[in-house]
């Protein structure tokens, strides 16, 4: 861009954009602003392990919430695959200061404490029981 902007003839300039979201976040935001991005893609793909993780656990799984278990496992799968598409599409598109990354980061962050908050109760619940019956 430099080079195009200093040294060609005023007819002749050229804006260069890069058409990729891990080579505009290396060359706009540095090696830091590079690793954030990784960093923030594979924080969204692990906590929806997690969340599958507890909504699939055995104990967890069996309770009245069957249907709700496989939504939520299957949302986070969901979430998953979206990310997976914003990745692909990313790799052609500057799309790094969209609020896509940022919604299916929201979107993953509230299924989980959804998931919590629903394991907490359930838990609680069952200790409730478990006092109330001795």
């Amino acid at each position: 861009y430099q080079y195009a902007n200093k040294y060609s003839p005023e007819a002749r300039k050229v804006f260069w954009a890069p058409h990729n979201i891990f080579i505009q976040a290396s060359s706009e935001l540095g090696v830091g602003g590079l690793l954030c991005l990784i960093l923030c893609l594979f924080y969204i793909f692990k906590e929806n392990k997690k969340i599958r993780h507890i909504s699939q656990d055995a104990e967890f799984a069996q309770k009245k919430y069957l249907l709700e278990n496989e939504w939520m496992v299957n949302f986070s799968h969901a979430l998953d695959l979206s990310l997976i598409g914003y990745i692909i599409s990313g790799l052609f598109l500057t799309v790094l200061y969209y609020p896509h990354l940022y919604i299916l980061m929201a979107m993953s962050v509230s299924l989980k404490n959804i998931v919590l908050e629903r394991r907490k109760a359930e838990d609680a619940g069952i200790s409730a029981l478990a006092t109330n019956k001795m």
